[in-house]
């Protein structure tokens, strides 16, 4: 993974496609444990929900969690176009 600056001092991530891929196999995996959870036992997807709004570094509704992994994926799978700077 490299870091690039932007004329406006943003920094821009380049991630090869296997660490794309990589990050992608992730947050689908992750989407698909908590929608099958939902699908198999409600007891289960109810323990999935009070652990997402405990967690530290969620502590957000577990439909939030699921939405923004399903739009990271996007991301991955839609980049917007690099800009050249010349």
């Amino acid at each position: 993974m490299t870091t690039r600056k932007k004329k406006d001092d943003d920094s821009a991530v380049v991630l090869t496609s296997g660490e794309a891929a990589l990050i992608r196999q992730a947050l689908a995996g992750c989407r698909d444990v908590i929608a099958l959870a939902g699908a198999t036992d409600a007891a289960v997807l109810a323990a999935l929900r009070e652990a997402a709004l405990g967690a530290p570094a969620v502590a957000r509704p577990l439909d939030q969690v699921q939405g923004d992994a399903c739009l990271a994926i996007d991301h991955i799978d839609f980049p917007r176009l690099a800009r050249r700077s010349s």
